[in-house]
């Protein structure tokens, strides 16, 4: 079963003010999960978060922003087997479908 909360500010949100929905797997038309739906409240809490967190961002640098964006990438690029299964789940696809990017 899949389940997803809304992530803002380094926490957890179990609901959001858009309720949720089932989401259906396309390979079988069953639902295998729900989808947290965010709403008004959730967008202004993100971007108040966002408004926060932009003076720290812009504060350290050029050099240090790439190596964090680069050490997210190194998180993605550990998670890519979990990745392809959550999409192939979304669309109903096998996962050999989400062909491996080789450098």
């Amino acid at each position: 079963m899949l389940k997803n909360e809304i992530f803002i500010e380094n926490a957890f949100l179990p609901a959001g003010s858009g309720g949720e929905i089932g989401h259906i797997y396309p390979a079988t038309g069953e639902i295998n999960g729900t989808v947290v739906l965010g709403g008004a409240e959730e967008i202004r809490q993100a971007v108040v978060a966002a408004k926060r967190a932009a003076p720290l961002w812009e504060s350290i640098g050029p050099t240090e922003r790439r190596t964090r964006i680069g050490k997210l990438a190194d998180v993605v690029e550990a998670w890519e087997e979990k990745f392809r299964g959550l999409a192939a789940a979304e669309v109903g696809m096998p996962t050999r479908s989400f062909a491996a990017r080789h450098k």
